[in-house]
């Protein structure tokens, strides 16, 4: 991406070249500073980079500024084969008030903590809690017998949100 960050914030078209990780971060600086919105269009673009962390960030940052705008994209980052990328699209379209985000994720999160690797069940078992998915109860107390200490505590604190969360 041939951007810059410009005094405003924004990024524009210029000699020197902004990182993903410099514009997530500018970006979410700026939300904590009362904007942010100028950041819509970079970040979408970056959903569509070839690292998975960079995705995962974009959908994140997306989530934290709230501009509706990015709805769109981040319905579409929800189908990412990396499960990272499409968890964060689902908890970002859940914070934007997207009503059917939890819904759709639940399905594949349940799947991703029964299969996935270790890192991908921690991550299910804290989006599972984080989009308040009651239904995965079931499975996320199974999971309190993991072979992996992460799964476990994961599952754990995500039960403790479920049963915190008034219905």
């Amino acid at each position: 991406m041939d951007t810059t960050l410009s005094a405003s914030g924004v990024s524009s078209e210029r000699s020197g070249v902004a990182s993903p990780d410099e514009v997530i971060g500018a970006a979410t600086h700026a939300y904590l500073r009362g904007g942010g919105e100028g950041y819509v269009a970079d970040l979408q673009a970056l959903l569509d980079s070839e690292d998975p962390t960079v995705r995962s960030g974009a959908a994140t940052a997306l989530g934290v500024i709230g501009d509706d705008r990015a709805l769109p994209s981040l319905r579409s980052a929800s189908a990412d084969s990396d499960a990272s990328v499409a968890a964060a699209a689902a908890l970002a379209r859940a914070r934007l008030g997207d009503a059917s985000a939890p819904n759709e994720a639940c399905e594949r999160l349940l799947e991703q903590l029964r299969y996935g690797d270790p890192e991908q069940r921690a991550l299910a078992a804290r989006a599972l809690g984080a989009l308040g998915l009651s239904k995965a109860c079931g499975a996320l107390a199974f999971a309190l017998g993991d072979i992996e200490p992460e799964v476990r505590h994961d599952a754990a604190d995500a039960l403790a949100m479920l049963v915190s969360t008034p219905a």
